[in-house]
């Protein structure tokens, strides 16, 4: 509509020229928009802003564009005509900036550009035709647009607000639509949980249970086999026991009443009561049981730790027929880890992911005895006491675990020979070669 008073009214060379400058910066306008909405509606938001700032410049183009307007209407056309051009400049620029009042500075910095554009054209109007000054341009018109300027502004800001405070709004209802699926998904998985518990205890307690009341039957009607039975109700009894222990261990590891009670340990020691404690085991199945302890001196909370430990050789214990088991501690970055090795069954690289989550067993032969707790238990424990566990593993020829240990659970190494220690030993091994 602009252009066709201006067509009419106007001389053509500015007219076109206005035109094409229009033409071009609407095109601009409507390319970068298509762009964003195609490409960048849902993209990170550096990204996004990094698209914006490489077209900063054209809401200037734009404020130009229609900032020039006076120089092609005013005193060219009648009186009712340049008022409607008037009305369409100052609509369409305010128009546009209520529409990008999100980013307020760049919205102060975009009018100030367009009213002093106006300004300009204003006076360049004046000076080309002086005979217009007092009857197109008055004082007024510069008192106005400084009036349509703080009118402006003053929406802007508010539609600033109103769209930061919505942005707000929005923000907080999705965190609390997160945290409640958050809290039904963890619910859920509390159900699930609850049902995979009593379904695994159900089914491991069933067999050494079972078995208990076959071993009294019989203990009962034939008695001078009571010295045979008694080792099988032994370790029948012994079964139930360490599943009541993992399950207790793990509903206080998850109630989060398990609490971490660090002190000063000799690591010797704890590496001793474990040797003690699975050598008879290592007997029973012809396994070479290995500890290599050092003089370390920790800073850690004893039960968890043996706990975490006992756990992983009564695995390897487990899966392992032949060969043997080590446990050994090495010096690491300031640190130290303590590994279990072992060359049992191994696991599959596939089933490495899923090996510390609760009740899973390794789908391979011979994985039928364990109730699937002590790898869970032992993530718990590693993860409480702010430890690193890893794992590595080839299927049929064995499995390592390692946990890391930081600099500041440790309080004392192993003393190391001096150089010079090692130097007058290098030296009475050459005079004795020699």
């Amino acid at each position: 509509m602009t252009v066709g008073l201006m067509w009419y009214f106007t001389p053509g060379v500015r007219t076109a020229l206005w035109t094409l400058l229009s033409l071009a910066v609407g095109g601009a306008r409507f390319r970068t928009s298509r762009t964003f909405s195609l490409r960048l509606k849902n993209a990170e938001a550096g990204e996004q802003l990094a698209f914006m700032h490489r077209y900063r410049w054209l809401p200037f183009a734009y404020a130009l564009c229609w900032g020039v307007t006076p120089m092609v209407f005013v005193g060219f056309m009648p009186m009712r005509a340049e008022a409607v051009c008037w009305s369409f400049t100052l609509g369409v620029v305010a128009v546009f900036l209520w529409w990008s009042a999100s980013r307020l500075e760049h919205t102060k910095v975009v009018l100030g550009a367009f009213l002093l554009t106006l300004l300009a054209s204003l006076a360049w109007r004046a000076l080309e035709a002086p005979q217009l000054i007092g009857v197109r341009i008055t004082i007024w018109q510069p008192l106005f647009l400084l009036v349509y300027g703080g009118v402006v502004w003053s929406v802007a800001k508010a539609f600033n607000q109103t769209y930061t405070e919505s942005i707000d709004l929005r923000y907080h209802n999705e965190r609390l639509i997160e945290s409640l699926r958050a809290q039904n998904q963890a619910a859920v998985e509390a159900v699930r949980f609850k049902d995979r518990f009593l379904a695994s205890a159900a089914h491991d307690l069933k067999q050494p249970v079972n078995a208990l009341g076959i071993y009294a039957e019989w203990l009962a009607s034939e008695p001078e086999l009571a010295h045979e039975l008694s080792l099988k109700i032994l370790k029948s009894t012994q079964s139930v026991n360490a599943l009541f222990d993992s399950l207790f261990d793990f509903v206080r590891l998850d109630a989060g009443k398990m609490q971490v009670r660090q002190r000063t340990i000799k690591l010797a020691e704890l590496f001793d009561d474990l040797e003690v404690q699975f050598r008879p085991t290592a007997l029973e199945k012809s396994l070479n049981l290995r500890v290599r302890p050092k003089a370390w001196t920790l800073h850690t909370d004893p039960i968890m730790l043996q706990r975490i430990l006992s756990n992983l050789l009564a695995n390897a214990m487990r899966y392992t027929s032949h060969g043997g088991v080590l446990l050994a501690v090495r010096p690491w970055r300031g640190g130290l880890r303590l590994e279990v090795w072992d060359t049992g069954i191994g696991v599959a690289e596939n089933q490495l992911g899923h090996i510390f989550a609760e009740f899973y067993k390794v789908q391979s032969a011979g994985t039928q005895e364990g109730f699937g707790l002590g790898l869970a238990i032992v993530k718990r424990l590693t993860e409480a006491l702010g430890y690193e566990l890893q794992v590595r593993s080839r299927e049929g020829r064995g499995t390592l675990f390692r946990i890391t240990l930081p600099p500041d659970a440790v309080v004392a190494a192993p003393e190391l020979r001096t150089t010079a220690t090692r130097a007058s030993g290098r030296s009475a091994a050459s005079v004795s070669g020699s």
